[in-house]
């Protein structure tokens, strides 16, 4: 089965890149990781930078190709503000 993306996600993976150099440039002791299975392991301020589907629609009937949308979810867990 063949998955067709489109162009958008290239854009959304190298802007997560971009905001976890951002990030670790500017702040410091910050933790940036891509999933929420590594925010426990690590000690707060954490920032959670993922890219989720938003919707999952078929081009054809009976197509096992996938249309993709991706967006960007940033998390940020920390003690105070």
């Amino acid at each position: 089965m063949a998955n067709y993306f489109q162009t958008a996600r290239n854009v959304e993976l190298s802007t997560i890149y971009y905001l976890e150099q951002q990030i670790n440039a500017n702040w410091s002791n910050v933790n940036v990781v891509k999933s929420f299975t590594q925010v426990y392991d690590k000690p707060l301020p954490v920032v959670c930078i993922q890219l989720d589907s938003a919707t999952r629609d078929r081009l054809e009937i009976g197509s096992n190709t996938l249309d993709n949308t991706y967006v960007i979810t940033i998390d940020i867990f920390a003690r105070s503000d």
